[in-house]
């Protein structure tokens, strides 16, 4: 906390302390970690437990697959109940599929 030209409270985003005055302030100016760096809580993200003397933690919000099914190409098409958002490259390893095959018992005629 400083106080500005005209003397006014101010916080230092970045330094790790909440004042109360920013969203949050996780002790960095990243970008994708929750706390943007002009220390706004970032879509998708919820930040608490920042104090005077404590940063903010920030965890992305979950969210819960309402749909799924694939397509005659093998694309595979998922619909949650939030909107999300991927950071990064998303790969195989990242997530679990299981796939359920109904079959049916069809009678042969001979």
């Amino acid at each position: 906390m400083f106080y500005g030209p005209s003397g006014d409270c101010l916080e230092r985003c970045g330094d790790g302390l909440n004042y109360g005055i920013n969203e949050c302030d996780d002790g960095n100016l990243e970008m994708g970690d929750g706390c943007s760096p002009d220390c706004l809580v970032e879509d998708g993200w919820l930040c608490s437990g920042g104090t005077r003397t404590k940063k903010d933690s920030c965890q992305p919000i979950r969210t819960e697959i309402v749909r799924a099914n694939s397509t005659d190409w093998n694309h595979l098409n998922v619909e949650f109940s939030k909107d999300v958002m991927i950071l990064g490259e998303l790969r195989p390893k990242d997530f679990e599929v299981k796939v359920f095959i109904e079959s049916k018992k069809v009678a042969l005629k001979r």
